[in-house]
Order: structure tokens, then C-alpha cells, then sequence
């Protein structure tokens, strides 16, 4: 009796592990069928709706913007120079194509997709002091729902040649993840990235903010070496911008910060050092002396408010005639 219980036991521990399998089994096709058909749901509503917020204004440059003159960059580009002023005052077309907490890579990616069907006279990239060293991506992962369709540049910064991220971004659960509930809340609240040219103006704050200070002391400072991978989405955009036969510009815009010479090291001064050897104009505003003492015209210490954009946007116009532009 002993032995036929032994046995008993033994079958039935082997019909569990095999109903377990089975009910994984299950599980594992179910996921994949539901992964498989919430890919092809989004991308049906991708392709037949248009997207509002953020995700309106990346397919706008996609596919249609065509301005005689495109600003590209982050925030500091969206919230700093009004194309609309520009328009008015040139007589030619004008789009702010900025993006919030983007990088060198979403650049790169958006310079070659609209230089493939559009011919801008100018492109002005937007960038920060730091954007040549910095190794993060900022908010490049908001583009996974692109991935495989079409852009091999933008799928190769998205994958960073790693298996298990290629893997991942296989699942439209997990391309779409975190990003679903952005492109609904769009259609409930406009955040009207392309109600003026794709220009957004920030308010005046309630409270100014206090200009920071670099002083000059006697620390040492620690050099931080280009980042090579940005250098070279710096480089593609110059080749594609002399192929397309556009003229390239790189322009800092006014930061409320007092940073004293010392200071001006890496950063800002890698970009330069390119511009020098590649004859591009560069025109490093950061530290302008008709905004270092004005914290009504800032947002915050790295972003203007609408009055102060509206007065930089002036000034930027007067480099803008001087160039013959």
C-alpha cells in the first residue's frame, strides 16, 4: 500500500507541474495575443488621428512642417523665441520646433527626417551649456512608439545596440508603457505646442527667481570630456544640413545665471571650439548683459518668461537682418 501511494503521489505531483505548464502556456499566448493586438490598435489610432501635446508637435515636424526658418532644441528653445514676432517683422516663415528635456540624439533624429523632404534657408539648434557633455538622453524614451517604424537612426539610439533592449522594445506594451496615458490626457487638456508656431510662453512667477552666482574661488574644477556620442549627432546635423544646403546656426539662450570666466570651461566652450572649426555662427547668449539684471523677464534661472522671450526674440531678430536672413 505504501508503494501504490508513493506512486499515487508521485502522478499526482507530475499532473500539477503539468497543468502549471499548461495554464503558463496559456498565459504566455494570451500576453502575446493581447501585446500583438495593442500594437495594432495603437498604431491604427497613431496613423489615423492626430495626435495632440508633445506628440502632436513631433508628428507635425515629421511630416509637414515646412518653414523658410526652423529653431530645434528643448524647452529653452519652445519658451524663448516666438516665430510669430520673427514672421511678422522677416516676412518669412518661421516654426519653433523646441521639445521639452530633449537631446543631441531627438535632434539628430528630427534634422534628418525633415531635411529628407523640406529645405529650410536656416536651422537654429538650440542647445545648453552642457548638451556636448552630458550622457543622458533626456526624454528620447517618449519616442519608443516610433521604433521600427521606419527611422533606423531613431531605432538605433533607441535600442543603444543592446540585446535585451531590443528585445523589450519588441512589446508594444512595453513601447507604449507610461505613454498611453499621455496621448489621452492630450485630448483632454491642450497644452497648445502648435496654437503660436510652436512657440509656448512661460508666465511671470509669482515669485522672481534670485540669480545664481559661480563665484571665482580657488577650487579646482573638474573638466568633463566631450561626450562622443554627442559630438557626433553634432556632426550628422551640419552633414545633413550642408546636403540639404541649410544653413546652420547654434545659438545659448539668456540664463539668470553670473558665471565668471574661470568657469568657462567644457560646456559651453566645446561648442564653441565646433562652431570655430566647422565656421559655424555661434552665439552664446547665456550670459547677456541686457537680461543679468532683470529676473522679471525669467521663469526660472535657466527659462524665460513670455515678456522677457518677446524682448530676446527682438534681439535674436536684429542678428537675423545683420545676416541677411
Amino acid at each position: 500500500m505504501a508503494g501504490n501511494s508513493f506512486i499515487s503521489n508521485s502522478n499526482r505531483s507530475n499532473m500539477t507541474k503539468k497543468k502549471l505548464l499548461k495554464i503558463l502556456l496559456y498565459v504566455v499566448i494570451l500576453v502575446a495575443a493581447i501585446d500583438v493586438v495593442t500594437g495594432w490598435c495603437f498604431h491604427w489610432f497613431m496613423r489615423s488621428h492626430t495626435i495632440p501635446g508633445d506628440y502632436g508637435k513631433i508628428e507635425y515636424m515629421f511630416k509637414d512642417v515646412d518653414a523658410q526658418i526652423l529653431l530645434l532644441g528643448a524647452s529653452t528653445c519652445m519658451n524663448s523665441i516666438n516665430p510669430e514676432i520673427l514672421e511678422k517683422e522677416l516676412g518669412k516663415s518661421v516654426f519653433n520646433g523646441g521639445i521639452n528635456d530633449q537631446r543631441l540624439e531627438f535632434f539628430d533624429v528630427m534634422t534628418e527626417a525633415i531635411l529628407k523632404r523640406s529645405h529650410p534657408e536656416l536651422l537654429v539648434l538650440v542647445l545648453r551649456k552642457n548638451d556636448l557633455i552630458t550622457s543622458s538622453d533626456g526624454r528620447l524614451a517618449m519616442m519608443n512608439i516610433y521604433y521600427h517604424l521606419g527611422n533606423k537612426k531613431l531605432d538605433g539610439y533607441l535600442n543603444k545596440n543592446n540585446l535585451l533592449q531590443k528585445i523589450l522594445l519588441s512589446s508594444s506594451l512595453y513601447r507604449f508603457n507610461t505613454y498611453w496615458w499621455r496621448i489621452l490626457l492630450y485630448h483632454f487638456k491642450s497644452f497648445e505646442e502648435l496654437a503660436h508656431r510652436g512657440f509656448v510662453a512661460k508666465p511671470v512667477p509669482p515669485i522672481l527667481p534670485r540669480r545664481l552666482e559661480l563665484s571665482e574661488d580657488n577650487a579646482e574644477i573638474k573638466v568633463t570630456p566631450v561626450n562622443p556620442q554627442k559630438e557626433q549627432c553634432l556632426e550628422n546635423i551640419l552633414a545633413a544640413c550642408r546636403e540639404a544646403g541649410t544653413r546652420l546656426w547654434i545659438v545659448i539662450t539668456p540664463e539668470f545665471k553670473k558665471i565668471h570666466k574661470r568657469h568657462e570651461f567644457g560646456g559651453s566652450s566645446y561648442i564653441r571650439d565646433f562652431c570655430e572649426k566647422n565656421n559655424i555662427p555661434f552665439f552664446d547668449d547665456s550670459q547677456h548683459q541686457d537680461f543679468m539684471d532683470h529676473p522679471e523677464y525669467f521663469f526660472d534661472n535657466n527659462h524665460l518668461n513670455g515678456n522677457g522671450a518677446e524682448i530676446y526674440t527682438r534681439l535674436f531678430m536684429v542678428l537675423l537682418q545683420k545676416e541677411g536672413i
